[in-house]
């Protein structure tokens, strides 16, 4: 088994790297903390415009902070990514695999301009009760993913799994594998919720909402530009924002709103679908990572919201720090990268 793996986490605004390593027999060791912005109009959208450009901007950081780790995990999180569950009888693993590749196109419900040829695909077992599986099936399209596989090659990479980055955020806390959880992860241009339940996927959804949408509203309600409306971010609590200053506070309002919306209206899907009457029934904790995770007071708007326990994600707690590790002030933001590297040195 490797000794150290990078965590790869991949947004549009900023590109995290975690590189872990293993500490005896169960530990792990996080060395390197690094993140950069992606070269202009490299990637619009989470697409990867330029594989070539990002690739040698990627090896001249590892190069730069003495990163000589190869192996790396991908994480990616778009919503051009399918994922299904469906129910198949009980089956061997060769026979399940034939079985969701003759019916993949059907399962993905694709739409008529995409085939499955054009898909890479996975899948993973939830459940097996009374002779039925409950499968999860992944898809990605091969036009969003080749140009990532071209980029870590031009960085001299060696991918060994590619993964949605949420899968592997339980991965940073043994606890989560045995609750029942919702990460959000607060980015710049969307935001992910993932839901696990005792170890099996949930929910994954994402919201075409994100820190640079807030950041605009500030920047309206304060009447100042967008650099100064992230200062006020950094500083002030929502509570603050949305009282303090002399510009118009219905945009502000609305982004919150929108957050809170999306969330709960996420969270009821989950509730209608496991049969309860509360989402306390069917969650312990909504758990917060990401730039905009933060914001001061975010997190007691959403737990008087949603009445369950919502806490900040410690990323660093369950693993040592080399001695030479400068911790970076958000070093939140690398939960995804951090999770996607402990991956890499488990996965068999």
């Amino acid at each position: 088994m490797a000794k150290s793996c990078l965590g790869l986490d991949v947004g549009s605004y900023q590109i995290k790297i975690a590189e872990v390593a293993k500490q005896g027999r169960s530990g792990f060791r996080i060395n390197r903390l690094v993140k950069f912005v992606p070269p202009k109009r490299s990637i619009e959208n989470h697409k990867l415009l330029d594989p070539n450009i990002l690739g040698t901007a990627l090896k001249r950081v590892l190069v730069q902070h003495g990163i000589k780790t190869e192996r790396v995990v991908l994480g990616l999180n778009s919503p051009d990514i399918l994922i299904r569950q469906a129910s198949l009888p009980q089956m061997g693993k060769k026979e399940l695999e034939q079985a969701i590749e003759l019916d993949l196109a059907d399962i993905l419900n694709l739409p008529s301009h995409l085939n499955k040829e054009a898909m890479y695909h996975s899948f993973d077992i939830a459940s097996e009760v009374g002779g039925t599986m409950e499968v999860v099936v992944v898809a990605c399209p091969k036009s969003l993913l080749d140009p990532y596989i071209s980029m870590m090659k031009k960085a001299d990479l060696e991918p060994t799994v590619i993964d949605i980055s949420a899968f592997s955020l339980p991965r940073i806390n043994p606890s989560f594998a045995s609750s029942r959880v919702c990460f959000v992860d607060l980015g710049y241009s969307q935001t992910v919720i993932y839901i696990e339940l005792n170890g099996v996927y949930g929910v994954y959804r994402i919201l075409p909402l994100g820190g640079r949408l807030l950041d605009e509203a500030i920047a309206e309600a304060f009447a100042v530009d967008l650099a100064d409306a992230q200062r006020l971010r950094s500083e002030l609590s929502l509570e603050e924002l949305l009282t303090q200053g002399s510009g118009s506070k219905s945009l502000l309002r609305s982004v919150v709103q929108q957050y809170v919306g999306g969330l709960l209206q996420t969270l009821d899907y989950l509730r209608s679908k496991s049969r309860a009457s509360a989402i306390s029934e069917v969650l312990e904790q909504v758990v917060l990572l990401g730039g905009m995770a933060d914001v001061k007071g975010f997190d007691t708007i959403l737990q008087q919201e949603l009445d369950i326990e919502v806490t900040c994600l410690y990323p660093l707690t369950n693993f040592s720090l080399a001695n030479n590790l400068e911790v970076p002030q958000d070093y939140g933001v690398y939960a995804n990268a951090i999770g996607l590297a402990v991956r890499g040195l488990t996965e068999r």
